[in-house]
């Protein structure tokens, strides 16, 4: 079995035909978020978890990108450990931080489970809030982006599926350096592999409406075509 989580508050259990819906592994994590869980009919369950990765996952377990002195990234399952169907990144936030500018996916779906702190959305034209043990859909095609909307530090769970865009991560690191401006033209680049829209000019706008930090994208020279 599997579950799609389609919004704050809800989980579906349903059979997993394509690789764009969440395995096996799942309903523990709905059960732990006390989410409602419910039966759907389906197809016989042929999706499963590589055999050999299973159990807890460390703090410490999974590759870490920082992206100046405050967000994080950290990899906690990759395409490998679940075949391709989902992955989970972590992400740290300073007060007040812009998680990234508004952004929009063609690929995959993305799930927001808040662990710690109260964590902004900019869906669309709808703007909420979420704190821990809430789940938040973001759906491919819908532009979007999250801060930290509190005083003191957020984290959350990133599940993405199908998985993949785990990987964008590690590769736009190099293009934020230490003691330099970030290099906008190369995350440019890696946001057309991973066919990612992304906004540089929305920064100011997003800022100023939620009287957020400065990000640090805006040391750089915004690309031309994004």
């Amino acid at each position: 079995m599997s579950i799609s989580l389609l919004s704050p508050g809800s989980a579906y259990i349903h059979s997993c035909p394509r690789a764009t819906t969440f395995d096996d592994s799942l309903p523990l994590l709905a059960v732990h978020l006390s989410l409602p869980l419910v039966e759907v009919p389906g197809q016989a369950d042929h999706c499963s978890m590589s055999p050999d990765k299973f159990g807890p996952v460390g703090a410490d377990i999974g590759p870490t990108v920082r992206f100046g002195d405050a967000m994080t990234a950290r990899t906690i399952l990759e395409a490998g450990a679940t075949e391709g169907g989902f992955s989970v990144v972590e992400h740290l936030l300073a007060p007040k931080e812009l998680a990234a500018p508004l952004h929009m996916h063609s690929r995959e779906d993305e799930f927001t489970v808040v662990t710690k702190g109260r964590v902004g959305f900019l869906l669309g034209e709808n703007v909420f809030h979420a704190g821990p043990g809430e789940l938040v859909r973001k759906p491919r095609d819908q532009w979007h982006t999250f801060w930290n909307a509190d005083e003191e530090p957020a984290q959350v769970l990133e599940l993405i599926s199908p998985a993949g865009f785990e990987q964008y991560f590690q590769e736009i690191a190099p293009f934020f350096p230490d003691n330099a401006p970030p290099d906008l033209e190369g995350m440019a680049r890696a946001n057309v592999k991973y066919g990612l829209q992304m906004d540089f000019e929305s920064l100011p706008r997003l800022i100023d409406r939620f009287g957020l930090a400065r990000p640090m994208e805006m040391d750089g020279e915004a690309p031309l075509q994004s």
